[in-house]
């Protein structure tokens, strides 16, 4: 091979490995696109959410708990909150999508008895969903994260139930009924882990219950996907 020959091949090599890397600016976009977002603290989220807030907090639930932050058990590794208060006992739990998307739900139970304070915050029981989405808090639709709301009819949630979780969690809806004798229809309520990231769903009536079928959690669908127990 010439000594020309030799050279311009040198020089091709060369100009063509660098024009096929991308730039510096690429390759950090690249980078950062690839990365999870950084995670709120609970606290954070309690913030966001408690944000708008009516005087009195009324209407939302968060802006009790933003008062009470200091007073709340905060595990931010395990995504977990408890609120243990004279009038209120209240549970956050939160799982993240990979997307970077926060599922909150909040169990709320009001404990005070007050005559004529109305029907926000006295006497309720509740179960709250939110979405945290780039900054920001959001509500949520139970039937969107494959979830019953509480107290909702197994009438409205069984035909939706894939066959296999329907058939298991009717077998023990039956014996549900032959053991307590209601015949009527019967309610749902949802239990949040103490520990893990599974939810169990519970059928209900004149104070008994019954644990019927669990949620997984999909971290790539941000939502839970039922299944047998």
């Amino acid at each position: 091979m010439s000594p020309r020959v030799l050279l311009a091949a040198l020089v091709c090599a060369g100009l063509c490995s660098a024009a096929a890397l991308p730039s510096s600016g690429v390759q950090a976009q690249v980078y950062a696109q690839s990365q999870p977002q950084m995670r709120p603290t609970l606290s954070r989220l309690v913030r966001l959410a408690a944000t708008p807030a009516g005087p009195g907090c009324i209407g939302n639930v968060y802006c009790l708990l933003l008062q009470d932050l200091p007073a709340a058990q905060l595990d931010d590794p395990s995504a977990s909150g408890l609120w243990v208060k004279g009038n209120y006992r209240a549970q956050l739990e939160v799982w993240w999508s990979r997307d970077g998307r926060g599922l909150m739900l909040l169990d709320w139970d009001y404990r005070a008895n007050v005559l004529g304070c109305g029907d926000w915050p006295c006497g309720t029981s509740d179960l709250y969903v939110h979405r945290y989405v780039s900054g920001q808090v959001r509500d949520e639709k139970f039937w969107r994260i494959g979830v019953p709301y509480r107290g909702q009819p197994w009438t409205e949630v069984k035909p939706g139930l894939p066959a296999a979780v329907r058939a298991d969690a009717s077998v023990r809806v039956q014996a549900f009924r032959q053991a307590s004798g209601v015949q009527g229809e019967l309610w749902l309520d949802v239990q949040l882990p103490e520990q893990g990231t599974e939810l169990r769903v519970f059928v209900e009536a004149d104070g008994a219950r019954v644990p019927i079928y669990r949620l997984r959690w999909d971290a790539v669908r941000g939502v839970f996907v039922p299944a047998r127990l």
